[in-house]
């Protein structure tokens, strides 16, 4: 997505943020995870994806709409993710006179929103803010994008302005990826992920060790003390921590 640091006021009340820190996350190159999905998950995955891979290629070689998209998505979310498609996943959910595609609803609690896009669609900026400003108005943590074959789960901070993180993107058609990997990471979009908490310990996890948190740890007081203690320790001298603070800038920006 273009310009990832964009603060847009797109939901009415609210401004919203896209975190840079995780615009890069992917099924190719990522850190590895300390976290699994549940092995159930992961199970009905590897037993479903393949056949909606090939449902999908076909789709994006007929070119379907979005509406059709839509349909194959509804069948992805039952068939391969484990909601109950009657009672679990909520279709046209409006929001202040504006419909998301789907709610995930699990006794009576909206967990995510669902945005699906034509599967030759390219998912853009625009098309985040528009999920993100649903789960802003009625206080929802995830923010799912897909046009079928690329799906991306965000997680909508409560802040100002409101933050929205990239947790995962994985692009069903990439053939760099083998259909193992892609499943593990598919897990994180199924039912039992949501429900276990898996997804908020994987989110939680790359809150840990993406650039930024390093970053605002050392500039910390406890992390400019630390300094400032270790260089007296090598030198003998005792360096201002405005001074260690202008060389971070240099050293990791600001």
């Amino acid at each position: 997505m273009n310009n990832p640091q964009a603060t847009i006021d797109q939901s009415g009340d609210h401004q919203i943020a896209v975190s840079e820190a995780h615009t890069k996350s992917s099924t190719r190159k990522r850190s590895k995870s300390s976290a699994k999905p549940p092995a159930p998950a992961v199970k009905q995955v590897q037993k479903g994806l393949k056949k909606f891979i090939t449902v999908l290629e076909s789709a994006k070689k007929k070119d379907i709409n979005e509406s059709d998209t839509s349909n194959i998505v509804n069948d992805i979310l039952g068939d391969v993710l484990g909601y109950d498609k009657f009672f679990d996943v909520t279709t046209e959910y409006k929001i202040r006179g504006q419909y998301a595609d789907y709610g995930i609803r699990i006794k009576d609690k909206i967990h995510a929103f669902i945005e699906v896009k034509a599967i030759n669609i390219a998912l853009n900026q625009n098309h985040l803010f528009q999920v993100a400003s649903y789960a802003v108005h009625e206080g929802v943590d995830w923010a799912i994008l897909t046009n079928g074959n690329v799906w991306q789960l965000y997680r909508v901070e409560d802040s100002k302005p409101v933050t929205l993180s990239l947790v995962l993107s994985i692009d069903l058609f990439d053939p760099d990826v083998r259909y193992a990997a892609k499943c593990e990471a598919f897990a994180v979009f199924h039912k039992k992920s949501l429900l276990s908490g898996y997804i908020d310990k994987l989110w939680k996890e790359k809150s840990c060790v993406n650039p930024d948190a390093i970053k605002k740890l050392i500039r910390s007081k406890e992390g400019v003390t630390f300094l400032r203690k270790g260089l007296k320790k090598q030198t003998g001298y005792r360096i201002e921590d405005g001074r260690i603070l202008d060389m971070l800038s240099q050293v990791i920006g600001d």
